[in-house]
């Protein structure tokens, strides 16, 4: 695991996440991995952009195989800035499928997909993604009210 600092923010990079863009850039063209990588950028940036309006601090941003995680300081955050936590990044994705998706530029069509791509597989219900803990909000409530934190 590669551990730094980044403007005072700790920063974890797993090596499941070296091997995924790896494998990425092995089977499919450079400009296609360089596209996925923003969108998932774009994405994480929908999530701080909540927590910057909410003044939500930041504990870490820890890159792994299978996607971006972003721990806020206080796991025990009200219903509602939670709900607009867990919704800003695919909130960014919607958009920026929606604002692209007319587009006759091959490479906007490309992208444009690859945040239609992205945001269905962020609403997947499984606990790690944000459809699963969007879920686990709305039917068993915050972490405090879980005492899950």
């Amino acid at each position: 695991m590669l551990v730094f600092r980044f403007f005072r923010i700790p920063i974890r990079i797993d090596f499941g996440f070296f091997a995924t863009v790896g494998f990425m850039l092995l089977t499919s063209d450079e400009s296609l991995v360089l596209t996925v990588l923003l969108v998932c950028l774009l994405h994480e940036i929908g999530h701080l952009s909540v927590m910057a309006a909410f003044g939500i601090p930041l504990k870490r941003i820890e890159f792994h195989g299978a996607g971006i995680k972003i721990v806020p300081e206080n796991k025990a955050l009200p219903f509602r800035q939670e709900l607009f936590l867990l919704c800003g990044g695919c909130a960014v994705n919607l958009i920026l499928f929606a604002a692209t998706v007319f587009c006759n530029s091959r490479n906007v069509l490309v992208f444009s997909a690859i945040n239609l791509i992205l945001l269905c597989f962020n609403l997947i219900p499984a606990e790690f993604f944000d459809g699963g803990r969007i879920l686990l909000l709305i039917s068993e409530g915050t972490a405090a009210e879980r005492g899950a934190y």
